[in-house]
């Protein structure tokens, strides 16, 4: 998933750099490839860096949510062993209180 995610971050970034470069010479763009094929580029253009965005969301969405989980496994283990070391601490106690008595 960490390859994944670091893939299309990388290419989510050389479309930002392209974006920013096709933006300071747009007019440059606009004579190279004509005003109504230039809208048609552009509409593209937005459209699939919304859908890398898309991706990106998900793809850390997932991450985010396999965490929690073991967040949450994390949380029930430590409950565990918690009410096992008060039953431990516990029976050490009884046990020191049932030797002083016999003594």
């Amino acid at each position: 998933m960490r390859i994944l995610r670091r893939f299309f971050t990388v290419i989510f970034i050389i479309y930002l750099v392209l974006t920013i470069i096709m933006a300071s010479s747009v007019d440059k763009v606009i004579n190279m490839m004509g005003l109504l094929n230039f809208f048609n580029f552009f509409k593209n253009w937005v459209l699939y860096g919304f859908i890398f965005v898309l991706v990106l969301i998900i793809i850390y969405n997932f991450g985010i949510i396999r965490l929690k989980n073991i967040l949450k496994k994390t949380q029930v283990e430590i409950s565990d062993l918690q009410h096992k070391l008060n039953a431990l601490l516990r029976k050490e106690k009884k046990e020191r209180d049932e030797e002083g008595e016999s003594v």
